[in-house]
């Protein structure tokens, strides 16, 4: 009978045990478990995005346009043809024809129809110091300065005149009324000078240089002046 109860308690302790270890080892397992649990993070919710309708903009008008339809072209009036005005002559302009010959005479007896400016007595003349013209013909493939300016005798012997500058004398000879031409020979180096001089008035001159080549005779270099009465010589 002891040993009877001795092995029932013997099997209830290990009942018992067994019981007990299932417990624990449960335990450990849930409490294994939920420490696994808690050492991995939760995977973050991946939030789903909003679709967000953004609302097309309202057309608006361009600056200064309306809802005023335009007007469209008319045609211009037609301008009511006028008669061209008719052209009408002055009185005092000429009309191109001829005026009437008349027989009464322009002058007197007494006006002279020619006239001679050419000093009587010695005189004095200042030329200008530029010439209004100069030329170089082509044949002297270039220009040759030279000025003329400056005071100038004139001598009057017979029909002819002696034209004194101050580097050289010139003797002209007329050649029409008013009109005298003459020559120097070898006035520049391999050039000689001649000489035309026009009287238009009792005070006024034009005189017309000219270096005409030696060697090539058809260069020619023109330097004309105009001159004034200074004083008698």
């Amino acid at each position: 009978m002891n040993g009877l109860t001795l092995s029932f308690r013997k099997s209830h302790l290990i009942l018992i045990g067994l019981l007990v270890g299932g417990l624990t080892a449960g335990c450990s397992q849930a409490t294994q478990v939920a420490s696994t649990a808690t050492t991995v993070p939760a995977r973050a919710a991946t939030a789903t995005p909003l679709v967000v309708e953004i609302p097309s903009p309202v057309p608006t008008d361009t600056p200064g346009s309306t809802d005023t339809p335009l007007p469209t072209a008319t045609s211009a009036p037609s301008a009511t043809p006028t008669e061209p005005a008719t052209a009408t002559t002055p009185a005092d302009e000429p009309t191109g024809e001829a005026p009437a010959p008349t027989d009464e005479p322009t002058g007197g007896d007494d006006d002279p129809v020619d006239e001679s400016f050419a000093p009587a007595n010695t005189q004095v003349w200042q030329l200008d110091n530029l010439p209004y013209n100069t030329a170089s013909a082509s044949a002297c493939g270039g220009d040759y300065p030279f000025n003329f300016y400056g005071l100038v005798g004139i001598v009057p012997g017979g029909d002819r005149l002696t034209w004194k500058r101050q580097d050289a004398t010139a003797n002209l000879s007329p050649v029409g009324l008013n009109n005298y031409f003459g020559q120097i020979p070898g006035f520049q180096p391999d050039y000689d000078l001649q000489i035309a001089v026009t009287f238009t008035g009792p005070t006024t001159l034009i005189v017309s240089y000219k270096l005409v080549g030696q060697s090539i005779p058809d260069c020619t270099h023109t330097y004309d002046y105009r001159a004034a009465y200074a004083w008698d010589g």
